[in-house]
């Protein structure tokens, strides 16, 4: 079960589209959207001086049959 944690600064003012990210996902991946989970976090800063970007994507993705469901 893929899942996909997408942190966006508050002050972020692009939309992100979950819906259309998923189902590109699910393409790429071959899987269902019953299983591609996304969260959106909103966050007001976080700590790495050197990471100034707006947006990081968080991907845990385990291909193990005992993991994924039928």
């Amino acid at each position: 079960m893929p899942l996909v944690k997408v942190f966006a600064r508050v002050g972020m003012t692009k939309p992100i589209p979950l819906a259309s990210l998923q189902s590109k996902l699910c393409a790429i991946w071959s899987t269902k959207p019953e299983t591609t989970k996304l969260i959106l976090s909103r966050v007001e800063d976080w700590t790495s001086d050197s990471f100034d970007e707006d947006c990081y994507i968080d991907i845990r993705a385990y291909g193990k049959a005992e993991r994924t469901r039928e």
